[in-house]
């Protein structure tokens, strides 16, 4: 029997990119091995491991428990990189000094003693990351990235990670002591102004320079904005990781993605026709899902002040509001400071009737998800 499936996500290139798509497949699917991840030379190298679920599955009561694995990356120089397990299913192997000069494969044990491994790679060479600049029309700010391939390298994907730092709407000018039921007045301070927040990408990042004249990408738009978003609330920066992929490598992505139109999951059914690098030793017939490459990234950050760029997307004066006693005169500030916060006063004293208060996001900038750490590395030194 056949029928519909939702979604599938496939991580690609050591990032969570998500892929959905329509396609009918058999409800009843064998048990298959994800291996999600790919060989970063210079750097850390996450290793993914999971099973497809069958169709149906709930993904929170019915997920099968990843698998107990050895993980070990080896190169034709004798080496060995050994993996630690950091959580279910999720394995580090240290590659930061893992010479450039060598081949690479990936070799996966079960607790089972089912092996899978890799073919022998070179290290697909290092992009050049030649710049990352920012366009700003009426509702957007608009990121592009201009890349260059080095000699063979024809094939890029990327990934990046965000960070800004925002403020709240308003430095208060009182507190409000919630144990002794008063107010404290201070001077225009706040330990709840500046925060900082950050996430990294989720979407499919690929592009291809074949059928051109030269092995390079320009101006390629890769992440639009909208100018209301908390991220360009005061300073902005991201930083964007470049690999290099074989022609191989970006045909099973190019596959994927063809495939896609939404949000997936990991672990759901995909066609047998998407067979990856990941053979299993004992049974080469073996449908595993995944493709590992051996990379060397490029890195490249900068940083923009967006504070003239944000545009609020509320009026911040109009969120405040002047508390109102019950029936029995009692203004009940003990309540009311479950989800606001005092704001301004009028002088010379705060008092029951002349303090306005406002939602907590208008003076504590936690209250929009973010965190008081900033960045060891982060340009300013706002607190």
């Amino acid at each position: 029997m056949k029928k519909t499936i939702l979604y599938i996500l496939l991580a690609l290139a050591a990032s969570a990119c998500i892929y959905p798509y329509d396609a009918d497949l058999d409800t009843e699917v064998p048990e298959r091995l994800v291996v999600a991840g790919d060989i970063l030379i210079g750097e850390q190298t996450q290793i993914d491991l999971g099973y497809v679920m069958p169709l149906g599955t709930n993904p929170y009561t019915e997920r099968r428990t990843p698998p107990e694995a050895s993980v070990v990356v080896e190169n034709d120089l004798g080496q060995a990189f050994r993996g630690t397990k950091v959580r279910d299913g999720r394995y580090i192997v240290d590659t930061e000094n893992a010479p450039e000069n060598a081949r690479y494969r990936l070799m996966v044990r079960l607790e089972d003693n089912r092996e899978y491994i890799t073919p022998w790679s070179g290290v697909n060479q290092e992009p050049e990351i030649r710049d990352i600049t920012y366009q700003v029309n009426d509702s957007q700010m608009q990121l592009f990235c201009s890349l260059n391939g080095r000699d063979s390298l024809w094939n890029f994907s990327w990934e990046y990670d965000e960070v800004w730092e925002y403020h709240a709407y308003f430095i208060p000018d009182l507190l409000y002591d919630y144990q002794n039921g008063e107010y404290v007045v201070q001077r225009k301070f706040s330990d709840y102004y500046f925060c900082w927040n950050s996430r990294s990408s989720v979407e499919p990042c690929l592009a291809t320079a074949d059928g051109l004249s030269e092995n390079s990408v320009v101006n390629n738009n890769f992440l639009n904005i909208n100018r209301s978003d908390d991220r360009l609330n005061y300073y902005y920066s991201i930083q964007l990781k470049v690999r290099g992929l074989s022609s191989d490598a970006r045909k099973y992505m190019e596959h994927m993605m063809s495939l896609s139109n939404g949000t997936g999951d990991l672990f759901t059914p995909t066609p047998s026709e998407m067979r990856g690098n990941i053979t299993c030793v004992g049974n080469p017939e073996e449908q595993v899902v995944g493709f590992v490459s051996v990379c060397k990234r490029s890195f490249q950050r900068i940083f923009i002040h967006t504070e003239n760029i944000y545009k609020c997307p509320e009026y911040p004066d109009g969120l405040l509001f002047y508390p109102q006693p019950d029936e029995d005169g009692n203004y009940n500030l003990d309540n009311l400071f479950n989800y606001s916060s005092p704001v301004f006063y009028e002088l010379p004293e705060p008092n029951a009737t002349n303090v306005r208060w406002g939602p907590k996001r208008c003076v504590d900038c936690r209250a929009w998800g973010g965190t008081k750490t900033r960045p060891e590395w982060w340009p300013n030194n706002d607190v």
